[in-house]
C-alpha cells in the first residue's frame, strides 16, 4: 500500500531464502506475473541477517526508516534480534509492524493458506472437501488492518510525538 501512494518501500530477503512468490505462474521471461504485481514499485536488497556482518548493516538501515513490517513467529525475530524491544533501542521512533497467526501468544507460522485451513475459512466453498480460496484474503485483510494502524501511528508520532509496536493478527 505505502509504495503505491509514492513511499520509498525496501524489501529485504536473502539469496537462499527468499519470497517464494517469486516463482509463482505464470511466469513471463523467467518473472513471476503475481509477485511483480505485489511488489511493483519496491525497492529489493539481499541481506542474509543471520550474520553479524550483515545484521550491522540491517540495523544502519534500521537507523534510516520511518517503519518496519515483519511476519515472522516471535521466538524467529527474538533468535535473530529484530524483535521490537531491540529495534527501538537502535531507532527509538521507529515504528514496528508485525503480523502473525495469533499476535504474540502463539510462536506459529503464519501464512494465508495455513490460516484459511486452521481458521476453517478453506471449507466456505461450493466442493465437498475444503480448499483454499482463490484469492490470498487473509493476507489481504491483515496487510489492509496493518497499513491502518501504521498511517494512524504516523500521525500520532506527528501530532504528538509518540509511536507503538503494532501487531495484527491474520
Amino acid at each position: 500500500y505505502f509504495a503505491d501512494y509514492w513511499r520509498e518501500v525496501l524489501k529485504i530477503e536473502t539469496e537462499n531464502f527468499f519470497d517464494e512468490s517469486r516463482l509463482f505462474y505464470p511466469l513471463k521471461n523467467w518473472k513471476s506475473w503475481y509477485f511483480e504485481v505485489l511488489n511493483r514499485w519496491k525497492k529489493s536488497i539481499n541481506i542474509d541477517i543471520k550474520t553479524n556482518e550483515w545484521l550491522a548493516i540491517f540495523y544502519e538501515l534500521i537507523k534510516e526508516v520511518d517503519i518496519f513490517v515483519e511476519n515472522f513467529s516471535p521466538s524467529v525475530k527474538k533468535r535473530l534480534q529484530i524483535d521490537y524491544d531491540t529495534l527501538k533501542e537502535i531507532h527509538p521512533r521507529l515504528i514496528y509492524g508485525s503480523v502473525n497467526w495469533y499476535w504474540e501468544n502463539w510462536d506459529k507460522k503464519a501464512y494465508d493458506v495455513i490460516v484459511q485451513a486452521e481458521s476453517w475459512i478453506a471449507s466456505f466453498n461450493w466442493e465437498d472437501k475444503p480448499i483454499k480460496n482463490a484469492t490470498a484474503m487473509i493476507d489481504a485483510f491483515s496487510g489492509n488492518s496493518l497499513a491502518l494502524w501504521i498511517a494512524s501511528l504516523l500521525y500520532k508520532r506527528e501530532k504528538t510525538g509518540k509511536w507503538d509496536f503494532v501487531n495484527v493478527s491474520m
